[in-house]
């Protein structure tokens, strides 16, 4: 089943990949190929993830496939510094560039303020540009639609329990 290597190890979504781990792999891809091999690589490597997760792993480390923006950046950005798991670390410059981390309530009250000053219809690119944070247009106005409860409003309100909207009369 999907994730059940991931379960079996205790994690939500599997863990990051080990500078260990991806060692093992190159070396293991220089033995066997890396041509519809996944299966053998995956169960050699040991560490219960699935042949597809490997796969990818490889396309992302080869570069054939995207891995996070974030993670991306930092590699560009030549950090090379890793966490206790073994995961990229992204400096204060990368974090800035990337913008994949959490709104701060600062940078939301910024934002409150800017929509009040502009409005909504056709001003978020400015906004985007006025916060001065290195988020992108769409990134502005989505999260000022969840701040607002009007993105994917009818499932919040479905989850929030909510009563259903009553019918307009025959």
């Amino acid at each position: 089943a999907p994730g059940a290597a991931a379960a079996a190890r205790g994690e939500k979504g599997g863990a990051r990949w080990t500078p260990d781990e991806e060692a093992l792999l190159k070396q293991l891809i220089d033995e066997v190929g890396a041509k519809g091999n996944w299966r053998v690589v995956a169960d050699r490597l040991g560490s219960g993830r699935s042949p597809g997760a490997v796969e990818q792993h490889w396309q992302i480390m080869t570069g054939g496939r995207k891995g996070s923006s974030a993670t991306r950046l930092a590699e560009a950005a030549g950090a090379d510094e890793r966490d206790a798991d073994g995961a990229l670390k992204r400096s204060r410059a990368t974090k800035s560039r990337a913008v994949a981390h959490r709104w701060t309530p600062q940078e939301e009250a910024d934002l409150t303020t800017l929509v009040t000053e502009c409005g909504t219809r056709g001003k978020w690119a400015q906004i985007a540009e006025r916060l001065n944070t290195g988020r992108t247009t769409s990134g502005v106005e989505q999260h000022w639609k969840i701040m607002h409860g009007s993105h994917h409003g009818a499932k919040k309100a479905k989850l929030a329990g909510a009563p259903p909207a009553a019918a307009p009369p025959p």
